[in-house]
């Protein structure tokens, strides 16, 4: 498959195995979307909370899902279930989307110029970043000192890489490559 659609019960909230199968497809590459089940019953709860309070929730329980979308439907009523297909066609082009190298290293210039990378008080120069494949976006990135940039300010960039060109719901592979800069120095 190209996406993989994880069904959560409403009422029972994202147990551990369903983590688990998220946590696998994205290791595999696969988009993934939420669909929360038997919205209809927590409409009719007294504690009724709202869909952007529950994707709220959810995020901050499972960090990993900030970038993935989470949809709430009702099998049993058909409410909202066509969004699901239209939304996983949606994640699986955007995991089928190929960036130019011109407009990625404008990319990279302006977020490093915001925040540049440091490691173990030595100067990082990301060079220029390409993409090499689709189904997952995998890019490779070459800075002279890939072994120093830290967990942290990888993070950032794919962040950053992901909300600029609108990669939601598809992982991201992030390759760094060492290149010497054109002076032949680290």
């Amino acid at each position: 498959c190209d996406v993989v659609v994880v069904l959560v019960d409403a009422i029972e909230g994202v147990t551990s195995q369903d983590a688990r199968i998220m946590g696998h497809a994205m290791d595999l590459g696969k988009g993934v979307v939420v669909a929360v089940n038997k919205w209809d019953l927590m409409r009719q709860r007294e504690d009724r909370i709202g869909i952007d309070t529950y994707r709220d929730d959810l995020r901050h329980k499972y960090p990993f899902l900030s970038q993935y979308p989470i949809l709430v439907l009702s099998a049993l009523t058909g409410s909202r279930a066509s969004h699901c297909l239209g939304e996983a066609a949606r994640v699986r082009d955007r995991a089928q989307t190929r960036i130019p190298t011109s407009q990625l290293n404008r990319w990279l210039e302006k977020t490093t110029q915001r925040l540049p990378p440091t490691g173990a008080g030595r100067e990082i120069r990301v060079q220029y970043v390409t993409q090499s494949e689709v189904g997952p976006p995998t890019f490779l990135i070459f800075a002279t000192r890939p072994d120093l940039v830290t967990e942290a300010y990888r993070r950032h960039l794919e962040r950053s890489l992901r909300e600029s060109f609108d990669f939601a719901g598809t992982p991201l592979r992030m390759h760094w490559r060492r290149r010497r800069d054109r002076r032949g120095r680290d």
